[in-house]
């Protein structure tokens, strides 16, 4: 069995494979392109489809299948997309054909299309390949291969491809074959067997036999491939050769799978065939379809059982077959194999492998049978073909369902049996785990390892003296002697909760006696050893939490090691080869400012970052680590970078505290060690030393196969800074905030002292409690490892052990708001504060059951399997109430966004925002003009606000906030190109085909919604710049559709949209409001100077197009648009003339999983409604599809499918560019 993927068949036309192919078709399309397959295949022929009555038995209408295959080779674009199951047959032939060592003069081709076998075929096979095809649309020699017309012992090789399965009379057309190949001359073929699109043929079946009572002949019968072998001996062909191929595709839906045999000439050509379909029935067909055959993605699967056929003339000369069994397949030499093999469905091996399991399987059946036997009467066994083969198996599996990695396990069954001999230890990944905890070791290791397999082992490296040890020192810009860094304030207004404990009802379960798809214990090896005398913190400093009132940086944090940056510079960018461009260093926070009312739903800030060098001679000890004038120098509006945030102090001092580590513990310099050929997890491996001794360890364990040379630190380490604290540890590098996986959930239970919570946490992360751990870990739960520590109060985990399994604390990105044209450094963004009530069901306390007695009997955690697990053993099965008592306004906070609130010391919301009309005063006039405009914040005029926490107006408060940073090209591109480019939209030369010859004029629109917006106002400060750089007007029109909640509340950056509109920078603003009502108090027109703000503000939707004439900002309003689809939908005619006319670039930036989607689905719509409105629109569609404007082809109507390769074509094109993040 062969699976077809886009990595497999490695097409040229990767386009529709990659992007459409495996798309999830919407139930609202599927009637595009049923109509559009019904208007293409259901053709009545019935004036020409009378059978000819001198033949003895006819199937298939030859005629109708040459007005098939005409029409397939006319619409040459979409008929060479569907080229991939027939070019990958054509490549097997071929393949065939090299077996064969033999050089043809001459290769016949029958029913050769548009030329498959010619795609793969080459010079050292043939001199020549003449190709027969019954289509009058192929330029080849036109042939009927049911009557090949050849001159008898005239061809040296036959081929056919996928082509022989409509002929009427077969063995009649290979006694031609027969008869036309000179003596010991070869025929090939390839043609489609019984098996072929069963899962369709049983759909239609079903579907009509429901709908009608009755079936009809929907797929033409195929060849049996246990009759083939009859055949060619009856048409006098020597040595028949029969084998069978299955290849399955997967397809968005039935409609697709029908589209794509259409184009690809396939349709069904029986006699009396039935001349139309009820839609109805196809879409029952559909459904029953997806019911029996679909897979988990939503694709349907189609199998394509493939019939090769070899057969010989007679000659004298032909060699003889071998006997059966004779052939000698004992390896010559030393074979090394690394096997990655993944489990389906109930422990099965791979769709593609299923053949080679079965003859695995066989062939260890005869290897166990005569592992008893004489010493001589084995050589021949199958065991002995295998001797000479090493190997290693990675397994891939999922714990949540049964016989876990089933498929590797038996596969090294097979080769044990079979006298191989395993070279390097096997590994099985769990996915409920998380895959990358085995294969990231497991390959590190292996590949570290592999020539001491492959080549003679040769002297391991001591490992006292490591040849590439961790030297952190040298990879960092800055001097090793000691620098003091600057610190920021761990005072917090708000806090997440560091008491909850979870509610959690285990009766929804049912009766569970035997666990089943428990994780197994991971294998620990992180030791943290903690060194003495090491305490850089004055313990009276510290806070009855056990910290200090403000963290110092540690220098570790800047290292080349510390972040995994990911760097997507482009290559074209001569800068891009710069290593320190993407280096983590200190900004300065110049200005901060709540952008949001007091009354909205969220708190949004508007932090400006200062992010340039100090001078040579400043006098700040870390003048080093501040600004990268590298980034400066590199960035453009539309660029994304990332912040380096702590967890709060008060959750990592409750971790430490519910551990029972001893404070005097909390702030000691910490190490790392693991034993020899042991992996690090990746974003601890800067901290791996090898401990001095003694040291004092934080486990128990005793770790005797641990290296213990003298000196703890590395060769040039000459202090402490490269190590942090063991609070440190849990501040900078771990994810605590996060719902912990299985492997920690399983770790926790073992180390439970307390029956009920071992039994509790075995249930959970097993798959019998799979419902309650998909709870615990959704969004709206918000669950983390501190609130499991808090509910099972008898676990005690190791912190080693912990460590080692929680994941890194990932860096934080946004989006910069601001352009280097105005301020190369500078670096302004916005931002939600993230806060999350928990009012999960797992925060519903009740009075009414009793509170549990835990830890009043303490059991042995050993007694408990998952064989004899009973849940009996869970006490209060109904629910679980904590002695705490549980509040209800609990509440959890963002990572970054509350640390960055607490950093600018909780800005104040305003009362009402400035509407759009504040700075219409203001104009455009030279670039002091601009840097007053977009220098104007909320707070300028709000006699609210406190001076002293207003920090826009108090900069001295601010002036020593840093905070640590990195630069992060984006990687989509999301970029706009400078007038003054002489390059096009992808870097390079400009296309001329794509019209890129006046970018500056080409339109653009940008589609947001929330802060997704922040970006857009860096593109109109550049725009603003080159406008005021232009000697003359650049008439670019540019068209924004953005969505938010409020007018009057969140609105943001309202005012300075305004002044963009009235200069002309905009050319039309469309605001759409979700919730126009959801207000209690707003500020009056007059507040901001603004008479007609009223007006504006009190409509549902404003559309505002500047007015050169009288400066003036005009509303449009219309009350039944919410959401910016629905402006998109409401300006379909205006958006098509840009994109297509006009050539315009789309900008799309928000939440990728609502309105990203969304809109990409409503520009796919309004593509494909305006090419049946217009012909001229459905001319620059085929354009952009890379389809002739014929006539034939204007008539047939585009589908969904076309849309949204239209939109992949503007994609690919530069024109279409999204920044979208999942939340």
């Amino acid at each position: 069995m062969f699976k077809i993927s886009q990595k497999v068949l490695g097409l040229s036309l990767r386009s529709r494979s990659n992007n459409i192919r495996f798309c999830k078709l919407p139930s609202s399309h599927a009637t595009t392109v049923l109509k559009n397959y019904a208007a293409n295949s259901c053709v009545n022929y019935s004036s020409f489809s009378e059978p000819d009555q001198s033949s003895t038995y006819l199937v298939f209408d030859r005629k109708i299948k040459k007005l098939q295959k005409d029409r397939a080779a006319r619409n040459v674009d979409t008929s060479r997309q569907v080229d991939y199951l027939k070019d990958e047959v054509a490549n097997r032939i071929v393949d065939r054909l090299l077996d064969i060592k033999r050089r043809f003069t001459t290769v016949v081709e029958v029913g050769s299309g548009c030329g498959h076998i010619a795609k793969a075929i080459d010079s050292d096979i043939a001199d020549k390949l003449i190709m027969c095809e019954n289509s009058v649309d192929v330029e080849r020699r036109q042939m009927d291969e049911e009557i090949p017309d050849f001159e008898h012992n005239s061809c040296e090789a036959i081929v056919s491809n996928l082509s022989l399965h409509w002929v009427n009379d077969l063995v009649g057309s290979l006694i031609k074959i027969r008869q036309a190949l000179i003596p010991d001359g070869v025929f090939i073929a390839s043609l489609f067997g019984g098996d072929t699109l069963f899962e369709l043929r049983t759909s239609l079946q079903l579907a009509e036999q429901e709908r009608l009572g009755g079936i009809s002949p929907h797929i033409s019968p195929m060849v049996d491939p246990r009759d083939m072998g009859g055949l060619l001996s009856r048409a006098g062909l020597n040595i028949p050769t029969v084998d069978v191929d299955k290849i399955v595709v997967n397809y968005p839906s039935m409609f697709h799978l029908m589209a794509d045999l259409n184009y690809m000439g396939e349709n069904n050509a029986v006699f009396k065939r039935p001349s139309t379909i009820k839609r109805s029935t196809l879409y029952a067909a559909n459904s029953i379809y997806k019911e029996m055959y679909g897979n988990q993605d939503g694709s349907i699967s189609a199998t394509f059982e493939i019939v090769y056929l070899i057969g010989w003339k007679p000659d004298p000369s032909q060699p003889k077959p071998l006997k059966r069994g004779s052939a000698d397949n004992e390896y010559n030499k030393k074979t090394f194999a690394i096997f990655i093999i993944s489990t389906y469905g109930e422990g099965e091996p791979p769709s593609n492998s299923v053949l080679c399991f079965r003859k695995l399987a066989r062939r260890s059946k005869q290897a166990l049978k005569t592992a008893g036997m004489p010493e001589t009467a084995q050589n021949g066994s199958a065991s002995s073909d295998y001797k000479h083969l090493h190997f290693c198996v990675l397994g891939l599996g999922d714990t949540n369902y049964s016989r876990f990695c089933n498929a590797s396990k038996s596969f090294i069954g097979y080769l044990d049996s079979l006298g191989a001999t395993g070279f390097y230890e096997h590994a099985f990944a769990d996915d409920g785990l998380g895959l990358e905890h085995v294969i990231e070791p497991w390959t590190k290791k292996l590949f570290e390892n592999i020539h001491s397999f492959i080549e003679p082992l040769q002297a391991i490296p001591s490992i006292e003296n490591p040849s590439n040890p961790h030297q952190i020192a040298q990879n960092e810009p800055h001097s090793t002697n000691h620098v003091e860094l600057p610190s920021w304030n761990v005072h917090r207004k708000y806090s997440s909760s560091s008491n909850r404990t979870l509610f959690i009802d285990y009766s929804k379960l049912g009766k569970v006696d035997k666990l089943t798809g428990l994780p197994k214990l991971p294998k620990l090896n992180v030791v943290l050893n903690i060194i003495p005398d090491s305490n850089i913190i004055d313990p009276a400093s510290l806070n009855s939490k056990g910290f200090p009132n403000s963290f110092q940086y540690p220098k570790w944090l800047f290292s080349s090691e510390s972040v995994d940056l990911n760097p997507t510079l482009n290559s074209n960018d001569l800068s891009s080869n710069d290593s320190s461009v993407d280096r983590v260093f200190l900004s300065r926070i110049s200005t901060s400012e709540c952008i949001i009312a007091q009354d909205a739903a969220k708190r949004t800030l508007l932090l400006d970052l200062d992010i340039s060098e100090p001078g040579q001679n400043s006098l700040i000890p870390f003048s080093n680590f501040i600004g990268n004038s590298s980034a400066s120098n590199l960035w453009q509006a539309g660029d994304s970078f990332g912040i380096v945030a702590p967890n709060d102090p008060l959750l990592v001092s409750a971790i430490l505290s519910r551990l029972g580590i001893d404070r005097s513990l909390w702030h000691l310099k910490t190490s790392i060690s693991i034993p020899p050929n042991s992996p690090a997890p990746s974003h601890l491996a800067q901290f791996v030393r090898l401990p001095s001794s003694p040291s004092p360890q934080l486990s128990n364990e005793k770790n005797s196969d641990l290296q213990t040379p003298q000196n703890n630190l590395l060769t040039g380490e000459s202090s402490f800074d490269n190590l942090p604290t063991l609070f440190e540890l849990f501040l900078y590098k771990l994810d605590i905030s996060s719902f912990p996986k299985k492997q920690i959930l399983r770790t926790m239970a073992d180390f439970c002292s307390d029956l009920a919570d071992k039994s509790k946490l075995m249930l959970i992360c097993s798959k019998n409690g799979l419902p309650i751990f998909n709870n615990l870990r959704e969004s709206n739960s918000i669950v983390s490892l501190l609130d499991i520590l808090n509910t099972f109060k008898s676990c005690k985990i190791p912190i080693d052990a912990l460590v080692e399994l929680l994941p890194p604390l990932v860096p934080r990105s946004y989006s910069i708001s601001s352009s280097p044209l105005t301020n190369k450094n500078s670096w302004k963004f916005a931002f939600n504060i993230v806060e999350h009530d928990l009012n999960s069901d797992f925060d519903k306390s009740s009075s009414n059951v009793p509170s549990q007695n835990i830890g009043a009997e303490v059991q042995q955690s050993a007694n408990i399997s998952a064989d004899n697990f009973s849940i009996n053993d869970i006490q209060n099965l109904s629910a679980e109430v904590s002695d705490i008592s549980i509040s209800s306004n609990l509440k959890k906070y963002g990572v970054c966004s509350s640390w960055l609130d607490s950093m600018c010391n909780y800005p104040q919301a305003p009362k009402s925002i400035k509407p759009l009309d504040y700075l219409q005063s203001h104009s455009l006039i030279n670039k002091n003009s601009l840097l007053s405009a977009l220098s104007s914040s909320n707070s300028d005029n709000n006699s609210s606000l406190d001076s002293s926490i207003n920090t826009s107006n108090a900069t001295n408060a601010q002036s020593h906030q840093y905070i640590p940073i990195f630069y992060r090209k984006s990687a989509t591109l999301f970029r706009l190109v400078n007038s003054s480019s002489s390059e096009n939209l992808n870097g390079s030369r400009t296309n001329s085909s794509l019209g890129e010859s006046d970018l500056c004029q080409r339109p653009i629109v940008m589609v947001s919604s929330g802060t997704g917006i922040t970006p857009f106002i860096g593109f109109l400060e550049q725009l603003a710049n080159e406008q005021l750089g232009s000697e003359k007007k650049l008439n670019r029109s540019v068209h924004i559709y953005f969505g938010c909640r409020n007018k009057y509340l969140d609105f943001i950056f309202a005012d300075k949209l305004g002044f963009f509109l009235n200069n002309t920078i905009l050319s039309s603003l469309n605001v759409c409001f979700s919730r126009p009502d959801s207000h209690t108090s707003v500020s009056t027109a007059s507040d901001y100077n603004s008479s007609d703000n009223a007006a504006v503000h009190n409509l549902p939707i404003l559309n505002a197009q500047s007015n050169t004439a009288s400066s003036k900002l005009v509303a449009e309003v219309n009350e039944k648009y919410k959401y910016v689809q629905d402006l998109l939908d409401r300006d379909a005619e205006k958006l098509t003339d840009l994109v297509l006319a006009q050539k315009a670039r789309i900008f799309v930036c928000g939440n990728a999983i609502g309105m990203g989607k969304d809109v990409n689905s409503k520009l796919a719509e309004i593509l494909l409604s305006s090419s049946k409105a217009d012909i001229s629109y459905k001319i620059e569609m085929l354009k952009l599809l890379d389809i002739d404007s014929s006539a034939e082809n204007l008539e047939n109507d585009l589908t969904i499918i076309d849309a949204n390769k239209a939109l992949m074509k503007l994609a690919t094109a530069g024109r279409y560019n999204r920044d979208l993040v999942i939340n």
